[in-house]
């Protein structure tokens, strides 16, 4: 299993109350998963979201990324790891303005000491998988919104992570542009990579092939859901069909309409 995460509660003091953001969740995910994690405003998602990006800290429970137990690491380890393994795309995009789009996504590799040149090749490789290559000079502020979340998911994949999470990525953008930020998470999945996507929109949430509902800090329900492109790779939607955490919960594969 790529994560797994064991009873994890997170919790705050705001004055003199405190407040339980995650409840005693638990779940795992296996390599070459698209996860969708959905819930209302206040559900937790965000929260749990953050654990899983080593941004911040269970309370409670345990959580292992890559088969590491991350609950005794220091900050430096964990910084390390999320360079390492982790690669995050967020609804604001984040991408720096004084930077090119080539420096923007070449900025993860300077942080991972990787040389300049590789760093140059590796850059315009990735704004070709995601269709950018005449771009790669323009500062954000030329670029479309929906060209500036491709460049941060190109960005995500520039130290070919384990691990992509996303944030709402979609949530800045009209419908069209939208539809063609998911087909890029799934067209990067159907490569290997693992997606797991926070989102409080059902669209987006079907396009994944696992679905984590939340509510009040916990998980409610968890959902596979074969997608067009997991109902042409019969072999692999079958080893999702024996998903291990369905054996014995009465979860059955939905497919879309």
């Amino acid at each position: 299993m790529l994560i797994e995460a064991e009873n994890i509660c997170r919790s705050y003091r705001n004055g003199g109350s405190r407040i339980e953001a995650v409840k005693d969740c638990s779940f795992s995910v296996r390599e070459g998963e698209f996860l969708a994690i959905t819930g209302p405003s206040g559900s937790g998602k965000s929260t749990l979201m953050s654990i899983l990006g080593l941004l911040e800290r269970q309370t409670s429970g345990k959580f292992r990324i890559g088969g590491q137990d991350t609950g005794h690491m220091s900050a430096d380890i964990r910084a390390g790891l999320r360079n390492q393994i982790l690669g995050f795309v967020f609804q604001s995009y984040n991408l720096l303005p004084r930077l090119t789009a080539q420096e923007n996504i070449e900025l993860p590799m300077t942080y991972a000491g990787v040389r300049a040149a590789t760093r140059r090749t590796r850059a315009v490789e990735l704004l070709r998988k995601v269709g950018l290559e005449e771009r790669q000079a323009h500062f954000p502020n030329q670029l479309s919104g929906g060209e500036q979340q491709r460049i941060a998911i190109a960005r995500a994949l520039a130290n070919s992570p384990q691990l992509i999470l996303a944030d709402e990525p979609t949530g800045a953008l009209d419908s069209e542009k939208g539809a063609q930020i998911l087909d890029l998470f799934q067209e990067i999945n159907k490569a290997g990579r693992t997606i797991v996507v926070i989102t409080h929109d059902e669209d987006v949430a079907c396009r994944a092939d696992r679905i984590l509902r939340m509510k009040d800090g916990c998980i409610i329900e968890d959902e596979l859901v074969l997608t067009p492109h997991y109902q042409a790779d019969t072999a692999k939607a079958a080893s999702f069909v024996r998903h291990p955490e369905l054996r014995g919960t009465g979860l059955q594969p939905r497919r879309p309409e």
